[in-house]
């Protein structure tokens, strides 16, 4: 395993660190990961003899290194991070396209981070993060084997993310989906396109008003979580597990958290308060939550729903 590290984990400026392309032989390597540091991996400057490669972790890749010619040489790669710290934002991030050459992928983890890069503002005066549209996104449907997906920092921007047509790929064996700081207002998609769904995270995606209801047909999925989110999510994800119920499906846990909006926080309290009082739910105090105020999670036995709020005792 080979591990890079930054000295200053909260430096604003992530530096590029380049990796020599010998390396990639190396027969018994499985790991590279990286902290506070990209990886830039320039193209050999001659042929190189081809040798037995079974590199699986990737971490912190550059989006200039994600070319054919990598992707060819690392065929067994499961885990996969990009991050993007180029200064000027291209029309399309081409790289992910070659994506389709790690046939054996699993985890995928692609990561745009304000401090670094281009800052566009002709999107409704909005500040985006990228120039990937949710269309440009289709690339990752085409990795079969994909099954934790986590996009953070306006990766793809767009208020819509529609996902309709049923004759298009779906992601087939995806069982996490992380979406954070998505300037998303719509998401349309169907039970066909997450078949495999077990565990979906939605957090600061303050303008997506809902979960697309038909998640209710999904009988894999187990948990959703909302962190800083509108409370017609909270709504959503009710009507879904109360669809699952009707369908034979008890095991859908829904958890939220609103620590950092009080009023949020305030609001949704105490809509549960009174279920909790009407004989509903049942209190539980975790304790690993004693000690904020002393934080509740309060489980309903009937819906399996969670309350992760320390300023709900207060």
């Amino acid at each position: 395993m080979i591990a890079i590290h930054g000295n200053n984990p909260h430096a604003m400026l992530i530096r590029t660190h380049p990796l020599a392309w010998k390396v990639l032989d190396m027969p018994q390597l499985r790991h590279i990961h990286t902290k506070n540091f990209s990886l830039l991996i320039p193209p050999p400057t001659s042929l190189i003899a081809e040798r037995e490669n079974h590199l699986q972790t990737l971490t912190g890749l550059m989006p200039s290194s994600c070319n054919v010619e990598l992707f060819q040489r690392i065929p067994y790669l499961k885990k996969l991070g990009i991050l993007n710290v180029d200064s000027v934002a291209t029309e399309k991030c081409y790289c992910l396209d070659n994506l389709v050459h790690l046939t054996q992928l699993e985890k995928l983890k692609v990561e745009f981070t304000t401090d670094c890069m281009h800052i566009l503002r002709s999107y409704g005066g909005r500040q985006i993060g990228t120039h990937l549209k949710w269309e440009d996104m289709n690339f990752l449907r085409k990795l079969p084997n994909l099954e934790v997906l986590k996009l953070k920092h306006r990766a793809f921007y767009g208020e819509i993310w529609k996902l309709s047509d049923e004759d298009e790929e779906g992601f087939f064996r995806l069982k996490f989906l992380l979406l954070e700081s998505m300037y998303l207002e719509q998401w349309e998609a169907t039970s066909y396109h997450f078949p495999s769904l077990e565990h979906l995270v939605l957090t600061d995606c303050y303008s997506l008003e809902q979960i697309p209801f038909d998640f209710a047909d999904v009988q894999t999925l187990q948990l959703i979580e909302l962190h800083k989110c509108m409370h017609s999510l909270l709504v959503s994800a009710e009507q879904i597990q109360e669809e699952q119920q009707s369908l034979g499906n008890d095991d859908l846990v829904i958890r939220v958290n609103y620590r950092p909006q009080k009023v949020l926080s305030t609001a949704v309290c105490a809509l549960h308060t009174k279920r909790l009082f009407d004989g509903e739910y049942r209190k539980v105090y975790s304790s690993k939550y004693k000690k904020l105020d002393r934080s509740g999670t309060f489980i309903a036995p009937t819906t399996m729903f969670e309350i992760d709020d320390p300023g709900f005792a207060e």
